[in-house]
Formats: structure tokens, C-alpha cells, sequence
């Protein structure tokens, strides 16, 4: 009999990218005076952990208590990159973004 010998070889594929939640920084240090500059000091950062750029444009970052903030249409986070995502008010770039809140999230 004779006997055959079968290679299968598995190719490791790239993991998909993942975007995750890298930080969180609630109840920032000081006084809770709701200015703009120490709402900016509360934010979330977003770290896209792949080897390619996601759209993430009209995703949500929501809490339990029903705060709510919609990504700018059309944002992508390259690959390995991080973006800030702060409760007050400022102007929307590639690192940082502002949820426009007027109080603490």
C-alpha cells in the first residue's frame, strides 16, 4: 500500500485591526469648575492596534449614563495610531477631537 504524504501549510493572517479603548482619564485633578481647559483634561484615547487605517467615521462612544458622541463623519485612525477624545470644546484634528460638552462626561 502505498501511503501519501499531505503539507498543509497555514499561513498566519494579518490580525484584523482592532480599535480599542487605551486610556481613560475621568475626574481630572482640581476643582470641577466646567472650564473649557479642565473639561479638556477628561478624555478617552483610541489606539487603532492594526497594520491598516480604519474608518471609523460615525462610530459612538456612549456611557452608561447615556452621555453620547458620534465620530466625525468620515475620520479614520491610521494604523498604530492613537486619537484623544475630549469632553470639552476645541478644534477637530488627526490627534484630538472634542466631544463639546459642557459639563463633565
Amino acid at each position: 500500500m502505498v501511503g501519501a504524504l499531505h503539507l498543509v501549510m497555514a499561513m498566519a493572517l494579518p490580525a484584523a485591526a482592532k480599535i480599542e479603548f487605551h486610556r481613560i482619564v475621568y475626574n481630572p485633578s482640581g476643582s470641577d469648575t466646567g472650564s473649557n481647559s479642565h473639561l479638556n483634561r477628561e478624555f478617552v484615547v483610541l489606539h487603532n492596534t492594526g497594520a491598516r487605517a480604519r474608518a471609523i467615521g460615525n462610530w459612538r462612544i456612549r456611557d452608561l449614563a447615556g452621555h453620547r458622541y458620534t465620530m466625525p463623519d468620515g475620520f479614520r485612525l491610521g494604523p498604530d495610531r492613537y486619537v484623544r477624545v475630549h469632553s470639552g470644546s476645541g478644534s477637530d484634528d488627526s490627534n484630538d477631537l472634542y466631544w463639546g460638552s459642557g459639563w463633565y462626561v
